[in-house]
């Protein structure tokens, strides 16, 4: 399992997030504070506090290029 934290402030950046989780194999999570959601699922991302980071977790191993992803 793998984690990793980033800013989602933008909606160009959720967007490509989206685009970039939903080619890795398994199960993302993305959560805050108080919240758990998919990471595949664009409007689960929007209904958290996107004001600060939020943590992403890769049940599998990942199969896409963690530094798009870092870098976004």
């Amino acid at each position: 399992m793998n984690t990793i934290s980033i800013m989602l402030n933008q909606i160009n950046k959720i967007k490509r997030f989206c685009e970039l989780v939903n080619h890795n194999e398994g199960d993302v999570i993305v959560s805050n504070n108080k919240y758990i959601v998919d990471g595949k699922s664009i409007m689960g991302i929007f209904s958290l506090d996107l004001n600060h980071p939020v943590t992403v977790t890769f049940k599998k191993p990942i199969t896409i290029d963690i530094e798009k992803i870092k870098h976004l």
